[in-house]
């Protein structure tokens, strides 16, 4: 679970702070900040899961107008099975063709505490369970770098992979690849590579890779199942559906195929969302969605949430403009995202219903009450 998330000098975001405690719908006017916190998600997962360097994260063009020559600062508190991991990292100054170098990182939780200075000596505590100080790049953080293995210690085993327990989404369809090269065990931010992804639950998870095609064809009418056509060095993902008068008739049973390109952006944003239903459960994890009901029906995608929102292993965060998922998350789980003098860093309440009030949550905002009455 994700309890807490802090950032400074990151676009809009300046002395931020947001805590939760659960589910969590994200609220607020257009400009207010939103998408920018499941970004700035992105980008930490990129950093601290995945390696990349603090230069590719965090260009200085993610600083905000107002301090582009002062100091980053990242704090993330995770939450899994009991077990608490706080994760800290500050950036120095991004001089135009100089390397963003990391000044500070700090890694508590699990019976660990590594504080990292001066941008490559990592120091332990206690300071007895290494032989000596680790060196790293200034701009990679430890924590990717396999420093459970050098520490031979079960908690920092558990840190890498707790680490990994939120999962960001900005899903493009349109940018949604054909054609697959080889399997891929992450599926990327905004979805290009699903086609990858369903390779790998083809090849390594059969029972999982079925389960998607059933739940996706609860969702869309029609639809059949996935298949994997070879081309040379490359599978093209086709997706099989329901033969009828209009596409060709056909014997009972018969179907025909599309391959993913053809298919809407609707379609193709229900079928990674099914998937995400379905692998969903296995492990706890924060799944973030930045308006995933962009492209589609709500009869198709409020299944699809509330089936991720009655999993107990799952949180989900949501960033969403629809009267139905503000009237089916707010009361509960809103969280209003405010912008100082309307341009300023942006700040974060509580949604609350005015004392009284009768109306929906999603006609309190369309009448401009978007702070719900608090």
């Amino acid at each position: 679970m994700l309890r807490l998330l802090r950032a400074d000098n990151f676009k809009c975001l300046d002395g931020f702070e947001l805590r939760l405690d659960g589910h969590a719908l994200l609220m607020g006017l257009n400009g207010s900040g939103k998408s920018t916190v499941v970004e700035l998600l992105d980008r930490l997962r990129r950093f601290w899961v995945a390696g990349d360097k603090s230069t590719d994260c965090f260009p200085g063009s993610t600083r905000t107008r107002w301090g582009s020559q002062q100091p980053q600062a990242f704090e993330l508190h995770l939450e899994t099975g009991g077990r608490a991991l706080r994760l800290r990292v500050a950036l120095g100054p991004a001089d135009k063709g100089q390397p963003v170098r990391i000044v500070e990182e700090d890694i508590e939780g699990l019976g660990i505490s590594v504080h990292r200075s001066g941008g490559i000596r990592i120091a332990f505590e206690p300071p007895d369970i290494v032989q000596q100080q680790l060196l790293v790049p200034d701009e990679l953080s430890v924590l990717p770098l396999g420093f459970d293995k050098l520490t031979q210690l079960p908690g920092a085993v558990l840190a890498v992979d707790d680490a990994a327990s939120f999962l960001p989404f900005r899903i493009e369809p349109a940018t949604m690849e054909t054609m697959a090269q080889a399997p891929s065990g992450v599926l990327r931010f905004d979805g290009r590579n699903f086609s990858c992804w369903l390779l790998a639950r083809q090849r390594y998870f059969p029972d999982t890779y079925r389960g998607i095609a059933r739940r996706a064809a609860e969702v869309l009418n029609g639809f059949v199942g996935f298949e994997f056509v070879p081309e040379g060095d490359q599978f093209r993902l086709i997706t099989r559906w329901r033969s009828t008068k209009h596409s060709g008739g056909g014997p009972n049973g018969a179907t025909r195929s599309y391959d993913i390109g053809e298919l809407s952006d609707g379609q193709r944003l229900i079928l990674v969302l099914s998937a995400l239903v379905e692998v969903a459960g296995q492990r706890e994890l924060a799944i973030i969605l930045d308006e995933p009901d962009n492209y589609v029906a709500l009869q198709e995608i409020q299944p699809l949430l509330l089936s991720l929102m009655d999993l107990p292993a799952i949180q989900l965060i949501v960033v969403s403009h629809h009267p139905e998922i503000i009237d089916l998350m707010a009361k509960d789980y809103g969280y209003v995202l405010v912008r100082e003098e309307g341009q300023g860093p942006v700040r974060v309440k509580r949604w609350q219903a005015p004392p009284g009030t009768m109306l929906p949550a999603s006609e309190l905002v369309s009448r401009g009450d978007i702070d719900g009455g608090a």
